[in-house]
């Protein structure tokens, strides 16, 4: 089965960014998919700050993901939007905003051919 990734950023906030990370991290169906992407610290090291979550989907988790993502960001009411990156199995990367009040329907719909895009 095709994997996606999906990178999720938020602007200047590393603590939002955590908080998504675990709350991703507790739905079963992304056990072991979710990580926090860090840019180096001043000395090009490991450990800096959170600049996104990242997290492996498959084409039975896109709805998962959207579900999980939109309900995050209604309890969150101190963020609007956040950016998606997301980067098929062919390397097609894609990048859009969303919020809390979007339609899932329409982000699945945007994931899922990206998901079966292998060439």
């Amino acid at each position: 089965m095709s994997s996606a990734t999906v990178a999720v950023s938020v602007a200047d906030s590393p603590e939002q960014l955590r908080s998504l990370a675990f709350w991703m991290s507790a739905e079963d169906e992304f056990h072991g998919c979710v990580s926090l992407r860090e840019q180096p610290d001043w000395d090009g090291e490991p450990g800096g700050v959170p600049d996104a979550v990242v997290v492996v989907l498959c084409g039975d988790t896109a709805s998962a993901f959207v579900t999980s993502l939109l309900t995050w960001l209604s309890r969150h009411h101190a963020l609007d939007r956040v950016t998606l990156t997301m980067r098929g199995p062919s390397g097609r990367e894609i990048e859009l905003e969303c919020g809390a009040a979007d339609d899932a329907t329409e982000l699945v719909e945007v994931l899922r051919p990206l998901l079966d895009d292998e060439t």
